[in-house]
C-alpha cells in the first residue's frame, strides 16, 4: 500500500503542472495497465450497488485496494507541494529547471515504453505517428467556443511591470471568457450593470443579459464537455488535463473557483463551476479508461505505440525554453500577475541556465533508466 501511495503522490505532484501528464508518471513508474484496468473496474453494476447501499458487493467489484491509496496519495500532493510547485512556476528561470527535469523524465520514459513493444509491425508504426501528429497539434492549439470580452476593472494594487491581457490606460481586463463572468460578479470584481465588449466583434451588452437571475449555472454543458476532455487526457501519456483546460480555454476559471474554496469562500457558481467540470471528469474517467484498457488487452503492440507517440509528440509542451509574458486571472486577481508561456525558443547555448537546464535533464533522464534497470534485474532476480 505504501508503493500505491508514492505512486499516487507522483501522480498529483505531476497534475500540479501543466504540460505534465498523470499517464506519463504512470508509464514511467511501470503501472499504467494496471491504472486503466482498476479503473475500468468501476463499472455499472458498481454504481448500482454503491447507490444501493450494497457496499460489501460494489467493493467486491471494484479494485479499491489499489486505487483508494492512490486517490489518497494524489489528493496529499495536490495539497502539500501546490504551493512549491507554484513557486518554482512564477519564476522564469525555476521554470525552466523544473520543465528541464520534466523533459528528461518524458524523453527516457519514451525509451522505455518503446521497449514494451514486442513487435513493430507497420501498423505500430503508423499509430506512431499518429500519436506523435495529434500529440503535436494539440499542445500547439488554442480552442474555446466560448466568447470572450474586455471587461472594464480597476485594480486596487499598481503592478510594476506589463500585463500582457490588461489595458491600464482603460482600465481594461481583455480576453475574459464567459465562464468566467459568474464568479467575477459574485465576487464584487464587476457589477450587473457593467457594460464590457465582444472581443472579436467589438459590440457592447451589459452583464445582466449575458448572467441571468442570481449568476447561478446549475448545468453547463461545455464545462462538461471540457471536463470530459482533460479526463481523457489525465488517462492519456503526453497532454495533461490542466493543460487541455488551458487550450479550451477554462483554465483561469478552474484556478480561480479551486483558489477560492481552498481559501473558504464557499460560493454557488465557484461550487456548480467545479461540480460540472468535476461530472465530465467522472464521465470521460470511466468511459475512456474502458476504451484504452480494451485497446491495450486486444491490440497491445498498436496500442503502446499509439501512446508512445503521443509522449513523444507532446513534449513540446514540456520544452523548458520559452518566451514569458504576465497574466491577470480573471476571477482570482488577488493572486496578482501570473507568469505564462508566450512561445517556444531556442536558448542562449552560451547562458548558465542552458548548461544548468541541460544537467537536470539528463540527470532526470539517467534517474529513469538506472530505475528501470534496478527493477529489470530484480526480476531477473527472481
Amino acid at each position: 500500500m505504501l508503493v500505491i501511495l508514492l505512486y499516487g503522490f507522483c501522480m498529483g505532484a505531476a497534475d500540479v503542472v501543466p504540460g505534465v501528464s498523470g499517464g506519463t508518471v504512470a508509464f514511467i513508474l511501470g503501472f499504467y495497465e494496471q491504472l486503466i484496468d482498476s479503473i475500468r473496474s468501476i463499472d455499472r453494476h458498481a454504481v448500482y450497488d454503491f447507490a444501493a447501499f450494497r457496499w460489501k458487493k460494489c467493493f467486491a467489484r471494484v479494485e479499491w485496494r489499489f486505487l483508494l491509496p492512490l486517490v489518497v496519495g494524489i489528493v496529499t500532493a495536490v495539497v502539500t507541494i501546490s504551493g512549491f510547485f507554484q513557486f518554482l512556476l512564477h519564476d522564469p528561470v525555476y521554470r525552466t529547471y523544473l520543465y528541464a527535469a520534466f523533459f528528461g523524465l518524458v524523453v527516457s520514459s519514451a525509451f522505455f515504453c518503446g521497449r514494451q513493444l514486442k513487435h513493430w509491425s507497420p501498423s505500430a508504426v503508423y499509430f506512431l505517428l499518429a500519436g506523435i501528429l495529434v500529440a503535436f497539434l494539440l499542445t500547439g492549439t488554442q480552442i474555446s467556443l466560448e466568447a470572450r470580452y474586455d471587461v472594464p476593472v480597476k485594480l486596487t494594487t499598481p503592478y510594476h511591470i506589463e500585463i500582457g491581457n490588461y489595458d491600464a490606460s482603460s482600465f481594461t481586463l481583455l480576453n475574459v471568457p464567459e465562464s468566467a463572468l459568474p464568479m467575477m460578479l459574485h465576487e464584487g470584481i464587476i457589477t450587473d450593470s457593467a457594460v464590457i465588449t465582444d472581443a472579436a466583434t467589438g459590440e457592447t451588452v451589459n452583464v445582466n443579459k449575458l448572467v441571468q437571475g442570481d449568476g447561478v449555472d446549475y448545468f453547463n454543458l461545455w464545462i462538461v464537455f471540457c471536463g470530459i476532455v482533460a479526463a481523457c487526457a489525465m488517462l492519456l501519456p503526453g497532454v495533461s488535463g490542466s493543460y487541455m483546460l488551458v487550450i479550451l480555454g477554462v483554465y483561469p476559471a478552474a484556478i480561480g473557483a479551486v483558489a477560492d474554496l481552498s481559501q473558504g469562500n464557499v460560493h454557488a457558481p465557484a461550487l456548480l463551476f467545479l461540480a460540472n467540470l468535476a461530472l465530465g471528469v467522472c464521465i470521460g474517467i470511466l468511459l475512456f479508461s474502458r476504451a484504452v484498457s480494451w485497446m491495450l488487452h486486444h491490440y497491445h503492440d498498436v496500442t503502446m505505440a499509439m501512446l508512445l507517440g503521443l509522449m513523444v509528440g507532446a513534449l513540446r509542451a514540456v520544452w523548458p525554453f520559452w518566451s514569458y509574458e504576465y497574466l491577470l486571472l480573471p476571477t482570482n486577481l488577488g493572486k496578482g500577475p501570473q507568469l505564462h508561456e508566450v512561445k517556444a525558443e531556442l536558448p542562449d547555448f552560451s547562458s548558465q541556465i542552458f548548461f544548468v537546464a541541460v544537467a537536470i535533464a539528463l540527470a532526470a533522464f539517467i534517474f529513469v533508466q538506472a530505475a528501470e534497470w534496478l527493477s529489470r534485474n530484480r526480476r531477473d532476480a527472481k
